[in-house]
């Protein structure tokens, strides 16, 4: 709802910056199988300098929910290293994290294992995150954040979450086993612009519809909140992608909407996208594979000038009528606004920017 009505009530709280920092180590925390009450390990509150340092959780399959683990809420730089969370109270079909954080700034987590069967990462208003040298099954920023980082992160069997997110969102040298690298914004239908960027990166999934951005169902309908009236798509930059996909799977897609057949109308922020070293195999015999890249699964109408690199693509496109690269529509009109540019090289497959639908 918007933040200036009578429903809102915002608050503001005032913690003093001489509180101590707070460390928990050292620790190994199983929850018994038997159990009927929900145990949790921590919350913690208005501390700037929270560690927790080689933690294990362990958490037996059970028909739980609503996890929160670890909870931190009015935090700075907080650090996690050589934690475990291994299961949660939760369900495939129902929520539970591992970790929950709601306002905080500066996180960073290093040599860390997730896993839960909703999800070990929960977040609201987060920002200034690094992750690193990790291997976990989801990241979610449900509401507002700023500046996220992955390095060296495996992500399996689920998918990475952001809505509200400005700033820069990248992965370095991360691996996507049977996970969409982002959902962006459809859950609060807050899609806003920021810089995308996948560097050395491995993807790899069993499913028929491999999707590196999935964009849910962008609609007409219009948020509340001034600062998200506008639907945008991130610009996109990746350097050295590698997919994996099965046989069965004919096309990947860069941006997939829920909606097929939909239009995208004015579409705002996005103005950039950059592929340089695209590498598409089928999964197992790391042969070529004659399958499509595609930008888009249904037309897209940008209202900025669109500049569309695509440098040293091995796909080798299947077909006209799923050629390479399809389905970015710059209003109606050729390479209209004024500016749009597509410039290719190496790129073995079809590809183009349509210009009429």
């Amino acid at each position: 709802m918007p933040y200036n009505n009578g429903n809102s009530v915002p608050e503001c709280k005032y913690y003093p910056a001489n509180n101590k920092s707070v460390v928990i180590n050292n620790l190994t925390f199983n929850r018994s199988p038997q159990s009927k009450y929900k145990t949790y390990l921590c919350e913690i509150t208005g501390i700037d300098g929270f560690t927790i340092e080689n933690v294990a959780v362990n958490t037996p399959e059970n028909n739980g929910e609503n996890d929160q683990i670890i909870t931190i809420n009015n935090c700075t730089n907080v650090y996690f290293n050589s934690l475990i969370i291994d299961g949660t109270y939760s369900r495939p079909d129902y929520s539970g994290y591992g970790i929950a954080m709601n306002n905080v700034w500066n996180f960073s987590a290093h040599n860390m294992y997730g896993h839960g069967n909703w999800g070990v990462f929960g977040t609201n208003n987060i920002s200034n995150v690094s992750i690193t040298n990790s291997d976990i099954n989801r990241f979610d920023i449900h509401c507002y954040g700023r500046d996220v980082s992955f390095k060296s992160v495996t992500f399996r069997n689920k998918y990475n979450q952001f809505s509200s997110v400005y700033g820069t969102i990248s992965f370095d040298e991360c691996v996507f086993i049977n996970c969409v690298p982002v959902v962006n914004g459809h859950s609060y239908n807050a899609y806003v612009g920021y810089e995308l960027v996948f560097n050395n990166c491995v993807y790899s999934t069993i499913y028929d519809t491999p999707i590196l951005i999935d964009e849910g169902y962008l609609d007409n309908l219009i948020n509340p909140r001034p600062e998200l009236t506008k639907r945008c798509l991130p610009n996109v930059t990746i350097n050295n992608l590698t997919l994996s996909i099965p046989k069965i799977a004919p096309i990947v897609y860069l941006f997939f909407f829920r909606e097929r057949g939909k239009k995208q109308h004015n579409i705002d922020y996005l103005s950039n996208l950059y592929v340089n070293n695209l590498q598409l195999r089928y999964d197992g015999d790391g042969n070529r594979t004659p399958a499509d890249f595609m930008v888009s699964n249904v037309p897209i109408k940008v209202v900025k000038p669109l500049k569309e690199t695509l440098l040293d693509i091995d796909i080798i496109g299947n077909s006209k009528k799923h050629s390479s690269f399809k389905g970015v529509l710059v209003n109606n009109l050729e390479l209209n606004p004024v500016g749009s540019k597509l410039s290719t090289n190496k790129v073995h497959a079809t590809s183009f920017v349509k210009k009429k639908h």
